[in-house]
């Protein structure tokens, strides 16, 4: 939209590196091209969103501006940055934290983005097998996730390929994921009956692919009691080894398959204070200690028994 147009000589320079890319790595550039410039633009205007407001409105007002001599204050502040070259210097001098936030915020997606094409041209044959278990094809697309940003803006990524298969990437390790499919299979192969989804998982040095899970709805009623007796699995999983936050954004509904995507609460630890200290009365810990400290189970957050904040397991 028009709040972006001051992002332009980001995007531009950005767009010289991806022409840098494509000299190097295998992909279809054309649409290749466009998810990572959308994926830089959207992080871009979260940085920048409430300062180009906030100059939108204080061009409106300084100039008189409304519906009669050209629309909104957004339209206006789109047309005179598309308009005046000197419009987007100004803007950053006069804010010279955003141009700071937003260089670093572009120099960290070029390293990430580099990261990801160097280890998915690494990794290739290895995906292919424990993941795909059919060849890679072209990537078309990347695309990021709600997940936040961690260790220089590293996110979890979403990448696209011919044929329409997807891949999930994790900037992170992936030891405890691969850990937790391995205990999975265990179970099924026990006699977990009805059997869980395993995931496929590569590791690498401190990142790791993971099969992209489709959500999706139930087909019956029988479905409907598979999906839920696999979530109580799940459940006595996670109660055994002592895991958290597993709220609605962590789990995904895979058909009659509930999957869990992020794994870093496993084996939670409590930080305990003095006895005479602990803040907590008997109730919360028994709670804390039970299936209910997972998230997995509705409940609703601590405040006002009369008004509880939203469920959101």
């Amino acid at each position: 939209n028009g709040l972006r147009k001051p992002l332009y000589p980001f995007l531009n320079w950005a767009g010289a590196r991806i022409d840098e890319w494509s000299a190097v790595h295998d992909a279809e550039w054309g649409s290749l091209r466009a998810s990572l410039l959308e994926q830089l633009s959207d992080q871009l205007i979260e940085l920048a969103y409430k300062t180009f407001v906030l100059e939108a409105n204080i061009l409106s007002g300084t100039s008189g501006g409304g519906a009669a001599d050209g629309g909104s204050a957004v339209d206006r502040f789109a047309r005179v940055a598309a308009e005046s070259p000197r419009c987007a210097q100004r803007l950053y001098l006069r804010y010279p934290a955003l141009a700071r936030l937003a260089a670093t915020a572009v120099l960290q997606w070029r390293k990430n983005t580099e990261d990801v094409l160097v280890r998915l041209r690494a990794d290739a044959s290895k995906i292919e097998e424990a993941i795909l278990r059919e060849p890679i094809g072209v990537l078309q697309g990347i695309t990021g996730t709600l997940s936040d940003p961690h260790d220089g803006g590293k996110r979890v990524l979403v990448l696209r390929f011919s044929r329409g298969r997807r891949l999930v990437y994790k900037p992170r390790s992936a030891d405890v994921d691969l850990a937790y499919q391995r205990f999975i299979a265990w179970l099924n192969d026990a006699g977990v009956e009805p059997r869980l989804r395993v995931l496929g998982v590569v590791t690498g040095d401190k990142y790791g692919w993971c099969e992209f899970v489709e959500a999706g709805a139930l087909s019956g009623e029988e479905a409907t009691r598979r999906f839920y007796r696999r979530h109580g699995a799940h459940l006595a999983v996670l109660y055994l080894l002592k895991a958290t936050d597993f709220h609605s954004e962590n789990v995904i509904a895979g058909g009659e398959h509930p999957v869990l995507i992020d794994l870093e609460t496993l084996m939670h630890a409590d930080v305990k204070g003095a006895p005479d200290k602990d803040p907590q009365s008997g109730g919360d810990r028994a709670l804390r200690n039970s299936v209910f400290a997972s998230g997995l189970l509705p409940g609703w957050t601590d405040g006002d028994p009369l008004s509880p904040r939203p469920d959101l397991s």
